[in-house]
Formats: C-alpha cells, structure tokens, sequence
C-alpha cells in the first residue's frame, strides 16, 4: 500500500519550534540579579518555581483576567516573597525578565531543516497552543532570529489553533478539531 504524505502538519511552537525554555531561563537569570535574595537561590528551585506560578496563572491571562505583564509581574511578586526579597521589585523585574525573554530568541536545533524540508514538499503547516493567538504571532515576527519561522509560519497563511478555544479541550482534542477542518475545506 503507497504511503501518503500529509496535507498538514501541526506543531507545538514553544519548545518545539521556539526555544522558550532558553529564553525564559536567561529571563529568570536576568532578573534574579536585580535582587539578593532570588540571586542567592538555587537556580533549580528558582526555575522550578517560577514554572509552578506560570502554570498557575496562565489559565487567568487566557480568561483575560490578566494581562501577560501583570502575570509576570505577579509571578515575581510571589518569588521575592518566598524568597525574602522586596515585592515591590516585581515590576522591574518582570520587565526585565520580558526584556530578555524577546532578546533571547532562537529555534530549536533542526526546526528550521524540518520546516524546509515540509514546505519543500507542499505540506501545510499550522501551530497548536495553549497561548494566545497574539502571543504566538508575535514570536513569528519579532526579529531575525526567527526569519525560518516567518518564512514557512507565515501568519496570514498559517493556522493557529489555541487549544482553549475548543471550550477548555487538551491540545490533543485541538489538533483533532483542527484536522477534521482542514479536511473539511479540502472536502
């Protein structure tokens, strides 16, 4: 039985195009010298932390409770706390954080080849998140670190499918949602 190719492939972009974690940890090291006591912890815990608080206020900027600065703000409010540190540094902080998140872009190693070598071959290409549609736009068009993402994650030709948006589904239950479209407009 021949093989088919896809039509479509749909990816994770933080972590599997774009290197979040990279970023996010010179971020968090950025802004753990501002003060003593973050610069004074264990980076392990410090990181880990900091991941708890994203995921607990993630859920809240995706609900429009919060704005993306007022989480990280938020999330560097309760790190100085645990820590010792002035809560009032929050702002500076997250900011600073932000700053170097954008500054410390890259892709994931071979992410550039693999997205070649699919558009090369006529497949579509899509991303499915658990981030905003905003968010995720941005990180295609923000600098030229990023040139192999605008290139083949166009985004006035690139599906984006926040997982949220299919009333609290799993990213599993959006790129299953997101399939039977696609296969949709093809029909």
């Amino acid at each position: 039985m021949p093989t088919q190719r896809p039509r479509a492939v749909f990816f994770d972009l933080d972590d599997t195009l774009f290197d979040y974690r990279h970023a996010a940890r010179a971020g968090l090291r950025a802004a753990a010298r501002l003060d003593a006591a973050l610069a004074q912890a264990s980076f392990a815990d410090l990181e880990a932390t900091h991941l708890e608080y994203v995921e607990q206020l993630h859920p809240r900027v995706l609900r429009g409770e919060l704005t993306y600065e007022q989480a990280r703000a938020e999330r560097f409010r309760r790190l100085l706390v645990l820590y010792g540190g002035d809560p009032a540094a929050a702002p500076r902080a997250a900011e600073c954080f932000a700053g170097h998140l954008r500054s410390e872009e890259r892709l994931v190693p071979g992410a550039a080849e693999l997205l070649a070598r699919l558009a090369a071959a006529g497949v579509r290409l899509g991303i499915i998140s658990n981030n905003t549609r905003a968010e995720q736009i941005g990180k295609l068009t923000v600098n030229d670190v990023n040139a192999a993402l605008k290139k083949y994650l166009d985004p006035s030709r690139t599906f984006i499918v926040r997982a949220g948006d299919f009333a609290g589904a799993k990213k599993k239950a959006a790129e299953e949602e997101a399939k039977k479209k696609e296969a949709a407009k093809k029909g």
